[in-house]
């Protein structure tokens, strides 16, 4: 393990498009805003975003696949638990960040763009048609946004990521509810000419940690393999420890379980 930033709050890292460059919030900074630097180590920070005062704080989410546009969420903690939005800056230009998604008292964050970069998922505790606030789910829309979104989960969910093929998406969500819990969904679906997607079917995975403000897992881009962050007991104290579990051909697993159905 080698420490990439060497001073301050930096928090949230993103791998760029073409894996060269982290993107990552550094909070330490003012103004604040989102900075990346090449993963080597070799050069200096490079910002990215700024933000317009102290009470605003941006944090990378996800780079278009051509790695000319980064989507990232800006919270406003003036506007209190209810302050945060999705955002885009194009990187081969102005670097003028744009608004994406915003309904007012809600929040908007996750944000994934598809492989095909044509479509933005992430998460929303708003409704449909943004009256009233509900609890978290899925959306997607189209980028460059239309005021078009599809919700895509029906157990609600966060923290949504795509296959590599742009086929699936992953998300996860939290429950008390002891027919819910805490579990990986997924759904699989086509964009075109407009999305449709299957019903949900939970992925075998268990024993992660509880719902954190961040998403605690990746997929790896053969699609076969899961990264995720893990809760164990440790041996000496019993308290909570944290460590990376990489499950192996998780999908042969859930053919197993989950009878094939015809389409």
């Amino acid at each position: 393990m080698r420490r990439l930033t060497q001073d301050g709050d930096t928090t949230r890292p993103v791998w760029s498009a073409d894996g060269k460059r982290i993107a990552y919030g550094a909070n330490h900074v003012k103004p604040q805003g989102i900075f990346w630097q090449l993963a080597d180590g070799s050069g200096l920070p490079e910002r990215l975003t700024t933000t317009s005062d102290e009470a605003r704080q941006d944090y990378p989410e996800s780079f278009s696949r051509d790695g000319k546009v980064l989507s990232f969420a800006r919270v406003n903690a003036q506007l209190g638990q209810n302050a945060w939005a999705l955002w885009t800056v194009r990187l081969d230009g102005a670097r003028k960040p744009e608004l994406f998604f915003d309904l007012p008292d809600s929040n908007e964050f996750g944000s994934q763009f598809s492989p095909d970069g044509k479509w933005i998922a992430y998460a929303s505790n708003a409704s449909p048609s943004g009256d009233q606030l509900t609890g978290f789910a899925i959306y997607l829309q189209p980028y460059p946004a239309t005021g078009v979104k599809y919700q895509i989960s029906q157990s609600g969910g966060a923290w949504p990521i795509w296959s590599s093929g742009g086929h699936e998406l992953i998300y996860r969500i939290n429950s008390m509810a002891a027919t819910l819990g805490q579990r990986l969904l997924s759904v699989t679906l086509t964009t075109m000419p407009v999305p449709t997607f299957s019903a949900e079917q939970t992925l075998p995975i268990q024993g992660f940690l509880p719902y954190v403000n961040n998403r605690e897992y990746d997929v790896f881009p053969d699609g076969q393999r899961f990264v995720i962050v893990m809760s164990a007991a440790r041996r000496d104290s019993g308290t909570a420890a944290v460590h990376i579990d990489t499950v192996l051909n998780w999908t042969e697993e859930l053919k197993a379980r989950v009878p094939a159905k015809a389409r």
